[in-house]
């Protein structure tokens, strides 16, 4: 097959119409499938992950890619086959995507020769078929929010009394972001907050007594912890 300019031959138009005619089109016009069950779950505070079905090919337009674009409030951020991460988000904020499908590039010409050389570019070809709606987009929309950074608490006690003033130091242990500590309260009661997800260490801090647990291990997982007590023994 030969193409010059926008003249193509009648082995390749005859082609296209044969998978036109068994592809169970409907109708004279192929317009790129709308993606399917668009689902969207928060991962972490930081990332959201879009998943939905659809074809990778189209053979009503002629054995054509699909491609599938993912907006993220009206901007485009990527694009995926059925799945796409969308990671450096804000903890506790709503977020709405558009999948969009469209025609992407199309191989299949003539007797499953496929082209490679720009001279028999089958996307070149089936852009002046008028049976291919390139200019159409098919989408759908799906929100989601993602999770909240984390809040841990507990108490120090003895003999079931708090006790006030006890330095609790926490050290974000994997992935390794330091440490800080903080004092208790009052009534014994500690808290630190807007923690990222990870494992991290808990211990109170005080030469003059002794403490049961003496350390806490936790993982931090999408979720507030509380309960991390601890037990004085002077």
């Amino acid at each position: 097959m030969h193409v010059t300019g926008n003249k193509i031959t009648m082995a390749c138009v005859s082609a296209v119409w044969l998978a036109l005619l068994t592809s169970g089109c409907g109708n004279l016009i192929c317009d790129p499938p709308k993606p399917e069950n668009l689902g969207a779950v928060p991962e972490s505070p930081h990332t959201i992950v879009l998943f939905w079905d659809g074809p990778a090919y189209d053979y009503c337009a002629g054995h054509c890619s699909i491609d599938y674009s993912v907006y993220r409030n009206g901007k485009l951020v990527g694009s995926g086959l059925w799945q796409y991460e969308d990671s450096g988000l804000a903890p506790a904020t709503l977020y709405c995507y558009v999948v969009e499908s469209s025609y992407g590039y199309c191989e299949y010409c003539e007797d499953d020769y496929y082209y490679e050389n720009g001279d028999e570019d089958c996307s070149e070809i089936f852009s002046s078929l008028l049976w291919i709606n390139w200019e159409e987009k098919r989408s759908r929309v799906v929100c989601v929010e993602t999770f909240p950074l984390s809040n841990i608490s507990g108490t120090v006690t003895s003999f079931n009394s708090g006790i006030e003033d006890i330095e609790i130091d926490l050290i974000a242990v994997f992935p390794y972001r330091g440490s800080s500590f903080t004092l208790t309260g009052a009534t014994g009661n500690y808290r630190f907050t807007d923690l990222e997800n990870g494992n991290y260490l808990i211990a109170p801090s005080d030469t003059a007594f002794t403490f049961i647990p003496e350390t806490r291990e936790i993982l931090i997982h999408n979720g507030d912890i509380t309960g991390l007590d601890f037990e004085v023994r002077e």
